[in-house]
């Protein structure tokens, strides 16, 4: 019985064994189906990589067009917040308190001119979308600045100064433009209708 026993466990294979063939065999089905995964992956990025990028479209001069015009202001919350974080002085913040400016935004697609009136001041300025450019602000300051679309309904305007930096957003909401001014922790929110 002994004997046989012996016999019996001489001709099995041993855990270890087992556990090794077990390995290699998962390994060689990995390589497999990752080899398989590879090939199907470049036949697809051959076939169809132009139409995954449609899916992304760059903003057209078409869709641009849209935020292209006089908008008038109706709303401005944190406008004083914003401006003292920017370093503008209480005479200045004041006036432009009392101020509620007009856009008129003009763009072909790959420039961009932005005129700000008001009673009190009127400023404009044009730039290259894409390119920084110097900007002069309607409170004298001189900033370092890059405008472009993200998308066919957002303008962001990014400001550098003095080691200072600030975004101004500009984007379709219902129908009127909302301008979010933000510098630190600090937003400044305006809202505008088309009157052109």
């Amino acid at each position: 019985m002994n004997d046989k026993s012996r016999v019996g466990e001489s001709q099995d294979i041993t855990p270890g064994k087992r556990c090794q063939l077990q390995k290699e065999y998962l390994l060689f089905h990995f390589y497999e189906v990752q080899d398989e995964a590879k090939f199907i992956y470049s036949n697809q990025n051959q076939n169809s990589g132009s139409s995954r990028k449609a899916h992304r479209p760059a903003p057209t001069t078409a869709t641009v067009q849209q935020l292209v015009g006089r908008w008038c202001s109706v709303e401005s919350k944190g406008f004083d917040e914003y401006m003292k974080e920017a370093g503008v002085g209480m005479a200045l913040r004041k006036v432009g308190a009392m101020a509620k400016p007009d856009w008129t935004i003009s763009s072909d697609g790959k420039n961009l001119t932005i005129k700000t009136e008001s009673t009190l001041k009127t400023t404009q300025f044009s730039c290259n979308l894409g390119e920084r450019f110097e900007e002069t602000t309607a409170d004298g300051r001189k900033t370092q600045t890059v405008c472009n679309f993200t998308d066919a309904r957002t303008l962001v305007q990014h400001q550098e100064w003095d080691g200072k930096e600030s975004t101004i957003t500009g984007k379709l909401e219902n129908g009127k433009l909302v301008v979010e001014c933000v510098m630190n922790n600090v937003t400044c929110t305006r809202v505008y209708e088309k009157v052109e």
